[in-house]
């Protein structure tokens, strides 16, 4: 359902079934935003989401079964730019994609591309997955 929705929203969706599927997604894939369930199987989406962080700054919403504050509060922590409960609305999803992407524009415009952290701009940088980027 929710693939649908951004679908006739205009976004290009990929899924992917786990860590492993992920990395490598976004090792060869260009990705604006990350919509990342903590209920995942292999690794749960907590330690996806710090891996994540520590490779790219691509931001990355986090989408909670239930909303415990503590959950929520640790999904900021490790690198979480934000966090949504189900059930949720569509359109409040959406629209907290738009507000992450018009973030990320304004970032590149600004001159503070988005890039790997932690190496210099004239070599290519390694990632967690094991591929350079």
């Amino acid at each position: 359902m929710l693939q649908i929705t951004l679908h006739r929203a205009g976004f290009s969706v990929h899924t992917v079934a786990g860590g492993q599927e992920l990395f490598y997604t976004l090792a060869t894939t260009p990705v604006d935003v990350v919509l990342l369930n903590i209920l995942t199987p292999g690794l749960d989406g907590f330690s996806l989401c710090a891996t994540v962080r520590q490779a790219s700054d691509v931001p990355i919403l986090l989408l909670f079964n239930q909303g415990r504050t503590g959950e929520i509060v640790r999904g900021f922590e490790i690198g979480a730019d934000d966090c949504v409960c189900q059930p949720f609305e569509p359109l409040d999803l959406l629209f907290r994609i738009k507000a992450l992407l018009r973030r990320t524009a304004w970032q590149t415009l600004s001159g503070t591309a988005t890039m790997l952290m932690g190496h210099r701009v004239d070599q290519p940088a390694p990632n967690p997955w094991g591929m350079m980027m």
